[in-house]
This record gives structure tokens, C-alpha cells and sequence, in this order.
């Protein structure tokens, strides 16, 4: 099963930031955008799985 990366912030009304397929490039997306755009607030990480279907594989 392949996994995905969702970048958020808030924990009541939660708002994503972004959805990555690399662990770490999710990771360095959290912590510019917690420098930058929100000033130190916590924005969390969390790597969720994703069915993969074969038709996944096929060229289009």
C-alpha cells in the first residue's frame, strides 16, 4: 500500500497545508512553513495509507 504525507495545522478545525509522497520533503515543507508563514505554530505531519490500484501503473 503506498502512503502519503499530509502537512497541517490545527487540531479542532483543521486546515492541510499540503500532501507530499516523500516523508521528508513533507517534513522540510512543515518546518519553512512554521518559520515563515505562521511564526513558530505547531503544524503537524502524518503519513496516511493510500490503496494502490494496478490501473496506477498504466501509462495515460
Amino acid at each position: 500500500m503506498k502512503r502519503v504525507w499530509i502537512v497541517y495545522r490545527g487540531d479542532v478545525e483543521v486546515e492541510i497545508l499540503g500532501v507530499f509522497l516523500d516523508q521528508d520533503e513533507a517534513t522540510r515543507y512543515a518546518q519553512t512553513v512554521a518559520e515563515t508563514r505562521y511564526e513558530g505554530e505547531r503544524i503537524w505531519t502524518g503519513g496516511y495509507p493510500v490503496p494502490y490500484r494496478i490501473t496506477d501503473d498504466l501509462p495515460r
